[in-house]
């Protein structure tokens, strides 16, 4: 089986997820602090919000990614 090439932007889009993952850990491990639950109620919503809104972005990526390297 032959492997691919990845072209500049999809080495960018694994890098991005890579990225991204890294920051979805570390908000998600924030979650689960003190500091965390002290914070105003609305920054807490939208701290949830945001994390499933990255959770979403790295399937997106996830897909894109799939597809390109189904394409080598």
């Amino acid at each position: 089986m032959d492997i691919k090439k990845l072209q500049p932007h999809e080495e960018r889009v694994i890098f991005e997820r890579h990225e991204l993952e890294i920051k979805y850990k570390a908000l998600d491990d924030f979650m689960g602090t003190e500091t965390f639950n002290s914070l105003d109620p609305e920054d807490i919503n939208l701290l949830y919000s945001q994390k499933k809104h990255m959770k979403n972005y790295i399937g997106v990526l996830n897909v894109r990614i799939g597809k390109f390297i189904k394409m080598g």
